[in-house]
């Protein structure tokens, strides 16, 4: 499936809890090297699940979004919206079990 059809599947309901006055959550998971990334961000040629799913809050009259992207690696979150790809601050990894 290609990313507008995630979007369609996937991210689109988000959007429509987000609209109602709800949190929402996007999750990839996978391997490493499995296109998550991609997937999330996009390209230069082809834009990404985030900026699609904020592009569809903002033409239903949201004036500002709040996000977080981090990634979870080894027991450490990552910032993926910072320049630096620095250890993201205020969040930390806890275990439920």
């Amino acid at each position: 499936e290609n990313t507008a059809g995630e979007h369609r599947s996937c991210s689109y309901p988000a959007v429509q809890q987000l609209m109602a006055g709800q949190n929402a959550a996007l999750l990839a998971y996978g391997h490493g090297g499995s296109g998550k990334a991609d997937t999330a961000f996009g390209s230069k040629f082809s834009p990404g699940l985030l900026s699609m799913t904020v592009e569809a809050l903002f033409s239903m009259g949201l004036s500002a979004v709040t996000l977080t992207a981090v990634d979870v690696y080894n027991n450490s979150l990552r910032d993926l919206l910072s320049k630096s790809g620095a250890a993201a601050p205020g969040l930390r990894l806890r275990d439920s079990g």
